[in-house]
């Protein structure tokens, strides 16, 4: 994992500790009277597992900051680019980029528009 405080880098001051630092997460002794039904090995394996995940992804970015000198970002739409075997669109490198990404692109709408109804044309509402 990176090390706590890390180098300086131009305009950021000292860089953040990594999640990791802080070790499993616990819950507080309370959890049961704060959160009646809650699990508290689950909340702490989850919280702990989302913790583990940040940590990763940051050791990602530092990693790739430090081998490409680019933003993870950056590398991830070039190695899209790359591996299109073809010219493409902003909007392509787009789309293929949030599906490395893990992430869902939301469809272009298609045919007529539909506007909310005004609050006061609502059965029920006042206005």
């Amino acid at each position: 994992m990176s090390e706590p405080g890390g180098p300086l880098r131009p305009g950021r001051g000292r860089r953040r500790p990594s999640p990791a630092t802080l070790g499993v997460v616990r819950v507080d002794a309370d959890f049961r009277d704060e959160y009646p039904g809650g699990d508290a090995t689950c909340t702490e394996a989850y919280a702990s597992l989302c913790r583990t995940g940040e940590a990763l992804l940051g050791e990602l970015d530092r990693r790739i900051r430090l081998t490409f000198d680019m933003p993870q970002a950056a590398a991830t739409a070039l190695a899209v680019i790359d591996g299109a075997g073809e010219p493409l669109t902003p909007s392509q490198v787009l789309a293929r980029t949030a599906e490395v990404a893990g992430e869902q692109q939301p469809e272009p709408l298609t045919g007529p528009r539909v506007r909310p109804a005004r609050l006061g044309s609502r059965p029920g509402a006042s206005r």
